[in-house]
């Protein structure tokens, strides 16, 4: 009987850590997706701020030149 009891301990506790192990590694996998889809918002919000400082810079660059051929032709 006591042998009976013994093995019924065991497999509650195997069933337990088993539960607690997936809920642990289902916590884990939503974690991972939300951190990815945070990574992506910031990897498109920098590179959209990339382009529009590209876009800047190409700009001024041209406006430079056209004030610096203006004041030679004077």
């Amino acid at each position: 009987m006591s042998i009976l009891i013994i093995l019924l301990i065991v497999i509650s506790i195997t069933f337990a850590l088993s539960i607690v192990y997936f809920i642990g590694y289902n916590t884990l996998s939503i974690i991972r997706i939300k951190m990815e889809t945070a990574n992506e918002v910031i990897n498109k919000s920098l590179k959209d701020k990339q382009n529009l400082m590209n876009d800047l810079y190409t700009i001024i660059k041209k406006k430079l030149k056209k004030k610096d051929s203006n004041q030679t032709s004077l």
